[in-house]
């Protein structure tokens, strides 16, 4: 659901974003852009396996994915 927060799994890190897993087994996508924070710091704490807090943005009907922005790590 649209603006809903949700704890996810990071599973793929990207040079553009993460791409994050749901407890539901659903698939989002973060992009850089959305960290909150500068993308640097990220990128050097968070790695494949750790849960971040993140919060769905919208549906991506191009390719059927959620994007999502990072709440907290």
């Amino acid at each position: 659901k649209r603006g809903s927060e949700h704890m996810a799994q990071v599973g793929a890190i990207m040079e553009y974003g993460l791409f994050v897993e749901l407890s539901n087994g659903v698939s989002c996508f973060v992009h850089k852009s959305r960290f909150g924070v500068g993308a640097k710091k990220v990128f050097d704490t968070i790695e494949e396996g750790d849960d971040v807090m993140i919060k769905i943005i919208e549906f991506n009907k191009s390719n059927q994915r959620l994007n999502a922005s990072l709440i907290d790590f």
